[in-house]
């Protein structure tokens, strides 16, 4: 019988921050790619999970948790070897001011993370 994952996996899904554009996502399925989550079992029949995951390994294991919460068992002598996951990230589009975001990156920063963002822009603009 397969044991669930949920010992393995923390809480899921971190907010979105950004000085540029805040934005008022809350749902963490949002932040996060959808995928799906596949195995076949012992009887030839595929069995598959939507699951909302940061990283492959998370989306198998949230995967075989929610199929698990949906009543799907192994046999007891089957050991599942192998699952396919499908990741699907939707197409997002943005609308840059360009004005505004050379401002912004020559403005300094008093925040670290921030400051590093910007340093690796500078680079690309070829300015320091």
């Amino acid at each position: 019988m397969l044991r669930r994952a949920c010992d393995v996996l923390g809480s899921v899904g971190k907010e979105v921050e950004s000085t540029l554009l805040p934005l008022p996502i809350q749902h963490p399925e949002f932040r996060m790619p959808k995928c799906v989550v596949r195995l076949k079992d012992s009887h030839d029949t595929v069995h598959e999970a939507v699951v909302y995951a940061e990283s492959l390994y998370e989306a198998a294991l949230r995967g075989l948790n929610q199929l698990v919460d949906v009543g799907w068992e192994s046999d007891t002598s089957e050991t599942i070897k192998k699952v396919e996951v499908e990741i699907h990230q939707e197409p997002t589009r943005h609308f840059v001011d360009v004005p505004k975001l050379l401002k912004w990156v020559k403005q300094d920063t008093m925040r670290p993370g921030e400051q590093t963002r910007k340093e690796k822009l500078r680079k690309l603009l070829g300015t320091r």
